[in-house]
């Protein structure tokens, strides 16, 4: 599981990034079931972890929270990405709540810096609450 304190330059630009808790501190559920590990966010986010070499795989999913279904305003729309030692390894489709969890597994060998980003869907930040849910590195 990735835990422990996010990088001094990881940045969000709304609210604050939260471990075990949407990033305005609901619980979270996906399609129903609760992960057992969450990192809440918000589009535009980039949360670093240093890795320091110790991983080969980085398994999960990117997920659009269910409550958002009950927001008022605009529909989220967020794209994830998934940065090793500035390269991108990984991107998500556009998830909205038709399509909200996309399963991920990456390659992380011998990298040293881990870079989770969020983006909202080309129409504003508005509603992009955004979820890492069961993210473990092996």
């Amino acid at each position: 599981m990735i835990d422990g304190v996010f990088a001094g330059d990881s940045y969000q630009e709304w609210g604050d990034p939260i471990q075990g808790l949407s990033v305005d501190e609901q619980t979270v559920l996906i399609k129903g079931e609760r992960p057992q590990v969450v990192i809440g966010t918000h589009a535009n986010s980039s949360l670093k972890f240093s890795l320091s070499k110790r991983y080969h795989l980085l398994t999960g999913r990117a997920a659009l929270p269910d409550y958002l279904r009950s927001k008022e305003g605009k529909p989220p729309s967020v794209v994830f990405e998934i940065w090793l030692d500035s390269v991108m390894l990984w991107r998500s489709r556009l998830l909205t709540m038709d399509d909200q969890v996309q399963d991920l597994s990456v390659p992380v060998i011998d990298g040293s810096n881990l870079e989770l980003r969020t983006f909202d869907g080309g129409d504003g930040n508005n509603n992009d609450h955004a979820t890492w849910v069961d993210l473990h590195l092996h």
